[in-house]
């Protein structure tokens, strides 16, 4: 999550001459060492050694963090938008496709809704004739992504491993994304887009699941660039499959609040306070050199990471979740039990 990047710094100076990190930025201007409030590490013990270690207590608590407001966040609040895996270009034929272009492929026409990302994670051809294809992905007109792909044999599906994230939500245009390859002397496999009479139900849920948060359709585009979308009745996408998750990034309501209300800010950043300081201890305990970097005995550096846990859970579960507003996600709507959106 970029807006919580250098939330907490490590220390202001320090006299080590090369740092390994950079180790002053803080834009809540709390720091892990030099405080007198926690006093756990000694004074000039910043080695590179204990900076890393810093730097590695912060990242954690950050993710912890998250993780511990979302769970929270689901529990108050429905999933508007839930997580889907399924194929788009069913392994089933369409019929009555007669339409026959140049170029062709899968549109995707998204529906808005805040948050919301189709990743792709494997692509593949079906056609009539094995060869070397090319297919391209496309943000209205602008190629975004390009991948090879050899057929190696006819009418078989030919399917390879991509990592594409397609934005599903635009302020500012309207956003088609298209994925596309030329025939080469090829004929494609009709193969139907998000139906099919064979799916089973859940199958059948899933994609129709998936067509309200953004519209299937096959496409096919003479060598001018004229694009005709597929029959309706027999959606077909002309022989390109891909295998793709819908979600709803809800760690935006995070950054959202983060960014909108100062109490949520201020609570926020001094539960990753707390709990980075008691990753620290953990890590101090945990490397045995604990006379190296502080004079406190044993026992009370377990009190340490009780207290500054206590103090990061009452921050995440006692406040945050309570003041959350979810008007700026588009992944959470009200529980049936919970009529009103409490505003932070």
């Amino acid at each position: 999550m970029d807006c919580l990047n250098n939330i907490i710094g490590i220390i202001e100076s320090t006299g080590i001459v090369t740092p390994p990190i950079d180790y002053d930025k803080s834009s809540s201007g709390l720091y892990l060492l030099g405080g007198s409030e926690n006093s756990i590490v000694k004074e000039g013990c910043e080695t590179e050694y204990l900076l890393k270690q810093c730097d590695k207590a912060i990242k954690s608590a950050i993710t912890q963090t998250a993780e511990l407001y979302l769970s929270c966040v689901a529990e108050d609040f429905k999933e508007y938008v839930p997580i889907i895996n399924t194929w788009v270009g069913n392994k089933n034929r369409a019929t009555g496709i007669t339409e026959l272009n140049n170029i062709m492929g899968i549109k995707i026409s998204p529906r808005n809704v805040k948050n919301t990302s189709l990743h792709i994670d494997k692509l593949g051809l079906w056609v009539s004739m094995a060869g070397n294809y090319t297919v391209k992905v496309w943000k209205n007109t602008t190629k975004i992504e390009e991948f090879p792909i050899t057929v190696t044999t006819a009418n078989s599906e030919s399917i390879i491993d991509v990592d594409v994230t397609l934005d599903l939500y635009s302020d500012f245009e309207d956003t088609t994304y298209y994925i596309s390859y030329e025939l080469l002397g090829a004929s494609p496999v009709y193969n139907s887009i998000l139906n099919c009479s064979s799916c089973n139900n859940t199958a059948i849920k899933l994609r129709e699941n998936m067509d309200k948060y953004s519209f299937f359709n096959g496409f096919s585009a003479n060598s001018e660039g004229e694009i005709e979308d597929a029959n309706l009745t027999n959606a077909t996408a002309y022989g390109v499959l891909i295998h793709a998750q819908l979600k709803c990034d809800s760690e935006n309501v995070i950054c959202d609040n983060y960014s909108k209300s100062q109490s949520f800010k201020k609570v926020l950043e001094t539960a990753i306070y707390h709990k980075s300081i008691a990753n620290l201890v953990r890590i101090i305990i945990d490397s045995k050199k604990i006379d190296q970097f502080t004079l406190l005995s044993h026992d009370s550096l377990l009190g340490k990471i009780n207290h500054h846990r206590k103090e990061w859970k009452d921050r995440v579960l006692g406040w945050l979740c309570s003041n959350t507003n979810i008007e700026g996600s588009g992944c959470y709507t009200c529980d049936d039990s919970r009529m009103e959106i409490i505003k932070g």
